[in-house]
């Protein structure tokens, strides 16, 4: 009864891949591979996190800047950990092509879009002097 609920027990374990078929050890070449592909989406997060905080020093769209394939080129070389390397690769793309810069933000408008008014109108005390300055002003 033992061995019986034990095989049930490895092929659920099988089928949801928590035990493989064989116990053969795991390939040097694809755990290599696997190092190397993780190596570098490390590399390129932490060069994507340098190039945000970064940008703003240059007045740079980081964004933009990644979006591009001549910057990512660019920084082929360059160590996520050098931030002077990778200011200088920001501040030659942005000299090179302007539209990496920033947009300038949009003006506030005033609060008035005529502006306030110098000599408001007074009010009136109660409603029946509402009333009579109305009436003063509909004859005049």
């Amino acid at each position: 009864m033992q061995t019986a609920h034990q095989q049930q027990m490895d092929a659920l374990a099988k089928a949801l891949g928590l035990k493989k078929d064989d116990d053969a050890p795991p390939d040097p070449d694809a755990l290599a591979s696997e190092i190397a592909t993780e190596r570098n989406n490390a590399r390129t997060a932490n060069l994507q996190l340098a190039v945000f905080k970064a940008a703003g020093k240059h007045e740079a769209n980081a964004a933009r800047l990644l979006d591009s394939a001549t910057f990512l080129a660019s920084l082929k070389d360059v160590d996520p950990t050098d931030a002077d390397a990778v200011s200088a690769a920001i501040e030659t793309a942005v000299e090179a092509d302007p539209v990496f810069k920033t947009t300038p933000a949009v003006p506030a408008t005033p609060p008035f879009p005529g502006g306030p008014r110098p000599n408001p109108p007074a009010r009136a005390g109660s409603l029946g002097e509402a009333i009579a300055n109305r009436l003063a002003a509909q004859t005049h």
